[in-house]
């Protein structure tokens, strides 16, 4: 308490919105907001070493050099559903903010291969489990490691690839997840801070096919052109000033800089054009921008130097020294959403929940369990996890008679795979309400027969229970009478009746 005190002495610079001046927020609320951000994904998991994990920032800088040198062995599946691993080593790449995996065994021989794990994709770290200690002693891949010695890396957009690393040493295992905990947790800040930054990072790596850590003007156009840039009049003039080595090609912080001059809005370099002209300046000050926050944005009088330059570090996620504002950074101080018109602590306390469900707008997936096209691609149960742990409220179920008396789900009449229906609601029972207590709907395209029909009900009676809403009568029922219920959405068989009487008699 007399820390937060210290701290709120310390940064208690009141700072009034000019299009909001009821919504006073400082330095410190600014902090408190970040704090909580990071803190969000450690809730979800609290059983996971990453959320449990406390790291010694002494030992820190000595272990981080020690991984990012040398390699471990480890291992990693060579599918989502397969029972065959790969043994590689790896190490920590701080520049490209990765895991590089390196060696990967294939069947062709000592052909190396190597790949990256992001660290803002590891989405947990846990210890190794019992059953796949056991798979990899089969296979004779685990020597005298012992399973407490042992990591488990959850990774990918939809956080269902895995990656092992094995540890021959207590020592040699901290060593790793005290690294590994700090660096992710950091690389998330960075991820909500400045998403875009991270993207543009991901695909650089991506872009860099032969992995010398630079790009020329043909594989920058190229990545440009997927970034969906169009290119300006001036774009060698532009390339050739961002390039400092003027060997023709750009590294990755380079390649930032120069996509953040491409990507500048036009109103407000026309803004900062204005503001820099009037100060007689070629680039914005710190003391320009100060009497901007003043002047325009109605900042106290008594807002500080030092208080400006931690106001942009926190919007900039930068810790060394701020001797100017470029446009970028401006621009990303003006777009940032801890700038927005709207209190964001108000915002919860807006969402009210005793209207009927028809005055919502909800989140809606179609062809759910779709993994591509319609025509030809897989359809998975992950896919109804996956929308549902992003907030998807209302999911798609194309029902047709399965041929071994299952009802299964799929594109109908189409080359698309099969799944089956009992195992779609199982799977959005046990993801339904992680992500929000809303009522989840399930909107049924029903082609079963009777019979299937029958076994359609059975099943969301048996799997469901009590979480099945109820049958609405006269009027809708509120959001908050539908908390954490299962809505039911199709046609009856009377509804399809009357729906083929009125079609034969238009006909």
């Amino acid at each position: 308490e007399e820390e937060e005190e210290r701290r709120k002495e310390q940064h208690a610079l009141v700072a009034p919105r000019f299009r909001h001046p009821t919504y006073q927020q400082t330095l410190y609320d600014i902090e408190k907001e970040e704090e909580r951000r990071r803190k969000r994904y450690s809730r979800k998991r609290r059983n996971s070493l990453l959320a449990i994990t406390k790291v010694d920032g002494k030992e820190l800088k000595q272990a981080t050099k020690k991984v990012s040198q040398e390699g471990i062995k480890s291992h990693m599946k060579e599918g989502n559903n397969s029972k065959k691993f790969q043994q590689c080593s790896c190490k920590l790449d701080l520049k490209s903010r990765c895991l590089q995996i390196i060696n990967i065994e294939t069947k062709k021989k000592s052909k190396k291969k190597t790949r990256n794990i992001f660290l803002s994709d590891i989405k947990d770290i846990k210890t190794m489990t019992q059953k796949r200690y056991e798979q990899l002693q089969a296979k004779r891949a685990m020597e005298d490691i012992k399973i407490e010695n042992c990591l488990t890396l959850v990774y990918g957009e939809k956080a269902h690839e895995t990656y092992d690393i094995l540890c021959n040493t207590k020592e040699e295992y901290q060593m790793w997840l005290n690294t590994l905990v700090f660096h992710v947790e950091q690389a998330k800040v960075q991820c909500e801070l400045d998403p875009e930054k991270v993207q543009i990072h991901k695909l650089w790596k991506q872009a860099d096919k032969n992995e010398d850590g630079s790009l020329d003007k043909k594989e920058v156009k190229k990545l440009l052109n997927e970034l969906n840039i169009k290119t300006k009049e001036n774009y060698k003039t532009l390339f050739k000033r961002y390039d400092q080595n003027g060997n023709g090609t750009l590294d990755i912080d380079e390649f930032i800089s120069f996509y953040k001059v491409l990507t500048i809005k036009p109103d407000i370099q026309e803004l900062y054009d204005r503001i820099i002209k009037k100060a007689k300046e070629k680039v914005m000050s710190v003391d320009t921008f100060m009497g901007f926050l003043k002047d325009q944005q109605n900042y106290g009088k008594d807002l500080g130097k030092e208080a400006v330059v931690r106001l942009i570090q926190q919007y900039e996620s930068i810790k060394e020294e701020v001797v100017e504002v470029k446009c970028s950074l401006f621009q990303r101080y003006l777009t940032h959403h801890m700038n927005s018109i709207i209190n964001p602590q108000e915002i919860e306390n807006c969402l009210k929940t005793n209207r009927p469900l028809t005055e919502y707008y909800i989140s809606s997936s179609h062809n759910t369990y779709l993994k591509g096209d319609q025509l030809q691609s897989i359809s998975s149960i992950d896919q109804y996890r996956d929308v549902l742990l992003k907030g998807c409220r209302c999911v798609e179920l194309d029902c047709w008679d399965g041929k071994k008396g299952e009802p299964v789900i799929y594109h109908g009449h189409t080359l698309t795979s099969q799944i089956l229906f009992k195992d779609v609601i199982q799977t959005i029972k046990e993801h339904a309400f992680t992500y929000s207590s809303g009522p989840v709907i399930l909107s049924i395209e029903n082609h079963c027969g009777v019979a299937q029909q029958d076994i359609m009900a059975n099943h969301l009676v048996e799997i469901l229970g009590d979480a099945i809403q109820k049958p609405f009568e006269g009027k809708w029922p509120t959001l908050e009478e539908c908390a954490e219920k299962i809505i039911v959405k199709g046609k009856t068989l009377e509804t399809i009746g009357e729906s083929k009487k009125h079609k034969m008699a238009n006909t």
